[in-house]
Protein backbone atom coordinates (compact mmCIF):
# COMPACT_ATOMS: atom_id res chain seq x y z
CA UNK A 1 0.00 0.00 0.00
CA UNK A 2 2.63 2.29 0.85
CA UNK A 3 3.40 2.45 -3.23
CA UNK A 4 0.12 3.21 -3.90
CA UNK A 5 -1.00 6.93 -5.38
CA UNK A 6 -3.35 9.08 -3.53
CA UNK A 7 -6.09 8.25 -5.71
CA UNK A 8 -6.07 4.56 -4.95
CA UNK A 9 -5.64 5.46 -1.42
CA UNK A 10 -8.98 7.19 -1.23
CA UNK A 11 -10.24 4.43 -2.91
CA UNK A 12 -9.34 1.75 -0.13
CA UNK A 13 -10.18 4.61 1.93
CA UNK A 14 -13.90 4.72 0.79
CA UNK A 15 -14.23 1.20 0.71
CA UNK A 16 -13.14 0.87 4.51
CA UNK A 17 -15.40 4.05 5.45
CA UNK A 18 -12.79 5.93 6.75
CA UNK A 19 -13.36 9.58 6.52
CA UNK A 20 -10.77 12.10 5.03
CA UNK A 21 -10.71 15.97 3.88
CA UNK A 22 -10.27 16.30 0.05
CA UNK A 23 -6.40 17.84 0.21
CA UNK A 24 -4.57 15.11 2.51
CA UNK A 25 -1.50 13.56 1.80
CA UNK A 26 -0.95 10.26 1.22
CA UNK A 27 0.90 9.46 4.26
CA UNK A 28 -1.98 11.13 6.35
CA UNK A 29 -3.77 9.08 4.54
CA UNK A 30 -2.09 5.67 4.48
CA UNK A 31 -1.92 5.86 8.50
CA UNK A 32 -5.66 6.46 8.62
CA UNK A 33 -6.13 2.91 6.71
CA UNK A 34 -3.55 1.43 8.65
CA UNK A 35 -4.99 2.18 11.70
CA UNK A 36 -8.97 1.32 10.60
CA UNK A 37 -7.43 -2.42 9.15
CA UNK A 38 -6.06 -2.99 12.88
CA UNK A 39 -9.15 -2.15 14.33
CA UNK A 40 -10.78 -4.18 12.19
CA UNK A 41 -8.46 -6.99 12.61
CA UNK A 42 -8.74 -6.37 16.70
CA UNK A 43 -12.54 -6.59 16.13
CA UNK A 44 -11.90 -10.04 13.94
CA UNK A 45 -10.37 -11.05 16.57
CA UNK A 46 -12.43 -10.73 19.32
CA UNK A 47 -15.47 -11.96 17.45
CA UNK A 48 -13.59 -15.08 16.85
CA UNK A 49 -12.96 -15.47 20.79
CA UNK A 50 -9.42 -14.63 20.92
CA UNK A 51 -8.73 -12.87 24.00
CA UNK A 52 -6.32 -9.69 23.67
CA UNK A 53 -3.93 -8.40 25.83
CA UNK A 54 -5.43 -5.10 26.54
CA UNK A 55 -8.18 -6.30 27.65
CA UNK A 56 -7.05 -5.51 31.29
CA UNK A 57 -8.32 -3.08 33.65
CA UNK A 58 -6.45 0.50 34.18
CA UNK A 59 -5.81 -1.42 38.13
CA UNK A 60 -4.47 -3.66 36.59
CA UNK A 61 -2.00 -2.21 34.33
CA UNK A 62 -0.84 0.56 36.96
CA UNK A 63 -0.43 -3.02 39.54
CA UNK A 64 1.52 -4.50 37.00
CA UNK A 65 4.19 -1.37 36.34
CA UNK A 66 3.88 -1.25 40.19
CA UNK A 67 5.55 -4.62 40.46
CA UNK A 68 7.78 -3.65 38.12
CA UNK A 69 9.25 -0.76 39.15
CA UNK A 70 9.78 -1.96 42.59
CA UNK A 71 10.86 -5.27 41.74
CA UNK A 72 14.39 -5.83 42.84
CA UNK A 73 17.17 -6.53 41.06
CA UNK A 74 20.98 -7.05 42.07
CA UNK A 75 23.75 -4.88 41.08
CA UNK A 76 27.05 -3.39 41.46
CA UNK A 77 27.66 0.13 41.03
CA UNK A 78 30.96 2.11 40.44
CA UNK A 79 31.38 5.86 40.54
CA UNK A 80 32.44 7.33 37.32
CA UNK A 81 32.06 10.91 38.43
CA UNK A 82 35.51 12.46 40.38
CA UNK A 83 33.19 14.79 42.51
CA UNK A 84 31.83 11.90 44.30
CA UNK A 85 34.62 9.39 44.05
CA UNK A 86 35.73 10.32 47.96
CA UNK A 87 32.05 9.23 49.19
CA UNK A 88 30.85 5.68 50.10
CA UNK A 89 27.41 5.77 48.12
CA UNK A 90 24.95 7.57 47.00
CA UNK A 91 21.27 8.15 48.17
CA UNK A 92 18.98 7.71 45.38
CA UNK A 93 15.39 8.72 45.53
CA UNK A 94 12.49 8.21 42.71
CA UNK A 95 8.83 8.95 42.85
CA UNK A 96 5.84 10.27 41.28
CA UNK A 97 2.12 10.54 42.11
CA UNK A 98 1.10 6.56 41.52
CA UNK A 99 3.85 5.20 42.55
CA UNK A 100 4.70 7.18 45.67
CA UNK A 101 8.54 8.01 46.39
CA UNK A 102 11.19 5.34 47.08
CA UNK A 103 14.84 5.91 47.94
CA UNK A 104 17.66 3.84 49.13
CA UNK A 105 20.83 4.05 50.30
CA UNK A 106 23.35 2.18 47.48
CA UNK A 107 26.74 2.14 48.24
CA UNK A 108 29.58 1.84 45.57
CA UNK A 109 31.58 -1.44 44.68
CA UNK A 110 28.80 -3.74 46.38
CA UNK A 111 26.49 -6.46 45.11
CA UNK A 112 23.30 -4.70 46.11
CA UNK A 113 19.71 -5.37 45.58
CA UNK A 114 18.33 -2.05 44.86
CA UNK A 115 14.22 -1.33 42.94
CA UNK A 116 14.41 -1.31 39.36
CA UNK A 117 13.03 2.11 39.27
CA UNK A 118 15.91 3.31 40.89
CA UNK A 119 18.73 1.16 39.17
CA UNK A 120 16.73 3.11 36.02
CA UNK A 121 17.36 6.29 37.45
CA UNK A 122 21.00 5.55 38.11
CA UNK A 123 21.90 4.51 34.73
CA UNK A 124 20.34 7.87 33.01
CA UNK A 125 22.44 10.20 35.38
CA UNK A 126 24.94 11.92 33.92
CA UNK A 127 27.76 14.25 35.14
CA UNK A 128 29.07 17.59 32.93
CA UNK A 129 32.98 17.50 31.73
CA UNK A 130 35.08 19.93 30.27
CA UNK A 131 37.74 18.91 27.29
CA UNK A 132 40.06 21.09 25.84
CA UNK A 133 39.92 21.26 21.52
CA UNK A 134 42.19 23.27 19.00
CA UNK A 135 40.53 25.08 16.50
CA UNK A 136 41.85 25.32 12.69
CA UNK A 137 43.27 28.29 13.84
CA UNK A 138 45.16 27.51 16.69
CA UNK A 139 42.51 28.64 19.04
CA UNK A 140 42.00 26.55 22.15
CA UNK A 141 38.67 26.12 23.40
CA UNK A 142 36.60 24.31 26.07
CA UNK A 143 33.88 21.98 24.88
CA UNK A 144 31.06 20.43 27.35
CA UNK A 145 30.57 16.98 27.28
CA UNK A 146 27.82 14.87 29.19
CA UNK A 147 29.55 11.73 30.49
CA UNK A 148 27.30 8.97 32.46
CA UNK A 149 27.78 9.28 36.27
CA UNK A 150 27.62 5.73 37.69
CA UNK A 151 28.31 2.25 35.45
CA UNK A 152 25.74 0.06 36.82
CA UNK A 153 26.19 -3.21 36.35
CA UNK A 154 23.46 -6.18 36.55
CA UNK A 155 24.26 -9.18 37.85
CA UNK A 156 22.18 -12.28 38.03
CA UNK A 157 20.01 -13.03 41.14
CA UNK A 158 20.91 -15.24 43.73
CA UNK A 159 20.32 -18.83 43.57
CA UNK A 160 18.18 -20.74 46.37
CA UNK A 161 21.78 -21.65 48.18
CA UNK A 162 23.13 -18.60 48.14
CA UNK A 163 20.43 -16.71 49.66
CA UNK A 164 20.22 -19.07 52.21
CA UNK A 165 24.10 -19.41 53.10
CA UNK A 166 24.27 -14.86 53.03
CA UNK A 167 20.73 -15.40 55.49
CA UNK A 168 22.96 -18.11 57.74
CA UNK A 169 25.77 -16.14 57.77
CA UNK A 170 24.07 -13.02 58.13
CA UNK A 171 22.10 -14.48 61.64
CA UNK A 172 25.87 -16.09 62.89
CA UNK A 173 27.34 -12.61 62.79
CA UNK A 174 24.37 -10.67 64.09
CA UNK A 175 24.39 -8.20 60.75
CA UNK A 176 22.36 -7.55 58.06
CA UNK A 177 23.93 -4.76 56.16
CA UNK A 178 25.34 -7.23 53.83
Amino acid sequence: MKDWTLDQLKEKADELGVSYSGNIKEATLLKKIEKEILNLAEETELENGKTNEDTKTPEEVVQEQLDSAKSLVRIKLSCLNPMLKSRKGIRVQVGNSVLGTIGRFVPFDREWHVEKILVDDLKSRKFQTFESEESKYGVTRKRTVLSPAFNVIELEDLTKEELEKLAEEQRLTNRLED
